[in-house]
């Protein structure tokens, strides 16, 4: 396992971008922190509209393909640092769980669950449900833009006891690996 995404790619990330398979690493410019590029390529697309089909319920399925994406972009991002993950063992992916919640988590192998939040463009403040606060390790936000064609994975949370948080108050994924 990596122990930032400095070392992971080899260069100063704060001064270049850096490009690894489809997955792009580049700086933020604010405190130094990273956030990498996800391609929402036409599998990820597939499973959300999949996914969401399976709710009668307008709001409930959108917000499922939305998470879905926002899990498939950090299961990528995980799996880029050298993260195990296990999206069959995800509540996010069990069809029984997702029938009754709008669910987003991703099993971290060895480690527990995180819960990956998906962002639209221009959110400032983003809110998470009660019953994800117990038993997750961390939360993951993930921008989803206008064209639903790119996930930008922007930073994370550990151990939450609020449902509310500001996008400032992100740590870098810089610091993901060892928090992991």
């Amino acid at each position: 396992m990596k122990n930032s995404l400095a070392e992971f790619a080899g260069i100063l990330v704060e001064n270049l971008s850096f490009q690894w398979g489809e997955i792009k690493i580049m700086p933020t410019g604010i405190n130094h922190s990273s956030v990498f590029l996800i391609p929402l390529e036409r599998e990820a697309h597939e499973i959300a509209d999949y996914f969401c089909q399976q709710h009668s319920d307008f709001a409930l399925a959108e917000q499922v393909y939305l998470n879905t994406l926002a899990v498939y972009a950090v299961n990528c991002c995980l799996r880029s640092l050298g993260i195990a993950t296990d999206l069959e063992a995800s509540d996010s992916w069990n069809p029984i769980m997702r029938s009754h919640l709008a669910v987003a988590d991703l099993v971290v192998r060895g480690k527990g669950k995180v819960e990956c939040c998906p962002v639209m463009p221009g959110e400032d403040f983003i809110e998470i449900t009660e019953e994800v606060l117990s038993d997750r390790i961390g939360y993951v936000f993930v921008e989803i833009n206008a064209e639903m064609s790119e996930g930008k994975v922007l930073g994370f949370v550990e151990k939450a006891n609020e449902t509310k948080f500001s996008l400032l108050t992100l740590i870098s994924l810089d610091y993901l690996p060892k928090c992991l």
